[in-house]
């Protein structure tokens, strides 16, 4: 009997300390990688298996990540597609480099693309602008620029969202 009461009371006291922690940390405990994971598993319970709408990451294989397409505004029917991969410096002291890849489809405005990428929050980590773009053979509508960027590896696991202008 003594086991009993003293385990419910240890299960209460839990409860109600992860409750007040999830209460109070609610949105920094969102921004670690366990964080992540367990909501983009809700999400995806919650969605039928369907990835949620707030997810803009298509395939996360690190440190390549494939984001879901956008509309542009120059067109209609026109599209942006983004991909990163992040290569890290010789050593701690100099920052990676992120290769990106984008790609624009039907896109009327062709010269230079200002790309914002974003943390989960919407709040700007770091920006930069795609030039050189230059046609897919055998297909009109497809444009590409393919670069690189001097970032950090913090500051690339912190990307959860991109903007393309």
């Amino acid at each position: 009997m003594r086991s009993i009461l003293t385990t419910t009371i240890i299960g209460l006291l839990c409860l109600v300390v992860g409750l007040f922690a999830g209460t109070f940390q609610g949105s920094q405990i969102k921004a670690t990688a366990p964080g992540q994971w367990v909501t983009a598993a809700a999400s995806k319970l919650q969605a039928g298996g369907q990835s949620g709408d707030d997810n803009q990451i298509e395939s996360d294989e690190y440190p390549t990540l494939k984001w879901k397409a956008k509309p542009l505004l120059d067109a209609a029917g026109s599209i942006v597609r983004l991909w990163t991969t992040f290569e890290a410096g010789p050593n701690k002291d100099t920052p990676g480099t992120l290769k990106y890849k984008l790609t624009l489809f039907k896109a009327v405005r062709k010269d230079t693309r200002e790309v914002q990428l974003l943390d989960f929050q919407g709040f700007k980590l770091m920006q930069f602008n795609a030039t050189d773009f230059h046609d897919i053979p055998g297909a009109p509508d497809i444009v590409e620029a393919r670069d690189a960027v001097p970032c950090s590896e913090a500051d690339y696991k912190k990307i959860r969202d991109y903007s393309v202008k």
